[in-house]
């Protein structure tokens, strides 16, 4: 099977350096910048695109001209109250791919133009011109599938287009914790990466618990814009 990854970039300041003790030291980065990138490549797997980078990145991109962008609009990220803008390198995609997708270059970014707009018509007429002549174009169909939820619901008052995308997973992370809680009871044991500890079973129900909610609150919740 193919192995697929997908890279998010931010540029910003950070602070690297070792964290430990005698008996384990790590080297480490802690910035808002890493959070930032790492928020970025998580988005990478809505997108369905293998490398996305912030506008704040592509501000001090060198040779701009040597590649070739699709901006993909804003995103929210939890905790934040600025918008950071989204944006696509098309050159990480094999040729056939890429040269597909400079084909229809000027209407991807003529249907993000509509889209951002709220004239979803439009932009539902664009992104089904661009995946006829392209589709393995995911990102298009991304927002093709987003356009056709639009004109089906319509889009809230007050609301710039924005959506909440990870409450499924939430939903389902806690459905996997707690169809496992049998087995942890029933085996006394919590499993990590490379040991068996036992435990009460009050204890690991306990700390299931808690452990989905530090996974649920760690979880790159975003709004898209």
């Amino acid at each position: 099977p193919t192995i697929r990854a997908g890279i998010g970039m931010h540029t910003g300041s950070l602070i690297m350096g070792i964290t430990g003790d005698e008996f384990r030291m790590d080297a480490a980065t802690i910035s808002d910048t890493v959070n930032t990138a790492a928020r970025i490549e998580s988005l990478t797997k809505y997108y369905k695109s293998p490398l996305l980078l912030s506008d704040h990145t592509l501000q001090y991109l060198d040779g701009q001209n040597n590649f070739h962008f699709r901006h993909l609009g804003s995103v929210k990220l939890k905790g934040k109250n600025n918008l950071l803008s989204i944006v696509e390198c098309i050159n990480g995609f094999d040729e056939l791919q890429f040269e597909r997708k400079m084909q229809t270059l000027s209407q991807f970014n003529e249907a993000m133009s509509s889209y951002h707009d709220q004239q979803f018509e439009n932009a539902l007429q664009i992104f089904q011109a661009i995946l006829t002549k392209d589709p393995d174009d995911l990102t298009a169909h991304y927002f093709l599938n987003n356009t056709k939820k639009y004109l089906r619901e319509g889009v809230r008052k007050n609301s710039t287009g924005a959506e909440e995308m990870v409450n499924k997973y939430k939903l389902r992370l806690r459905s996997v914790f707690f169809q496992t809680f049998d087995h942890y009871i029933t085996r006394s044991t919590f499993i990590t990466g490379i040991s068996k500890i036992s435990l009460p079973a009050f204890g690991i129900i306990d700390r299931c618990i808690k452990l989905i909610e530090i996974c649920c609150n760690r979880l790159d919740i975003f709004f898209i814009e």
